[in-house]
């Protein structure tokens, strides 16, 4: 076994690489840390959402595009399982009944 280093000094004062870190009440950290509380009001909502749609007038074409998928993936999210439950009664009345499926 090697034997114990006695000359080392305990660590005492500030750390050799720069000061302790600041330590923060509860609910100060995290990703939603600074989220307490109401928010703010827009004082000029419409001034703003105008300057916004301006700002977004050249990307048009693809924010129509996106919502546009977003409204088929929901169509066919709710259709998908109706066609699969009708296929599956088409299914299992053939079994039952043993007869082919048209």
């Amino acid at each position: 076994m090697s034997t114990p280093n006695t000359s080392a000094k305990p660590a005492s004062g500030p750390r050799p690489d720069g000061p302790a870190p600041v330590r923060r009440g509860p609910g100060g950290g995290g990703p939603f840390g600074g989220m307490q509380g109401p928010a703010e009001k827009a004082m000029n909502f419409g001034p703003s959402a105008k300057r916004l749609i301006g700002r977004l007038a050249p990307e048009r074409r693809m924010i129509v595009l996106v919502v546009l998928l977003g409204v088929a993936s929901v169509v066919l999210s709710v259709l998908g399982p109706k066609i699969l439950g009708e296929a599956t009664t088409l299914i299992f009345k053939s079994v039952v009944t043993k007869s082919a499926i048209d």
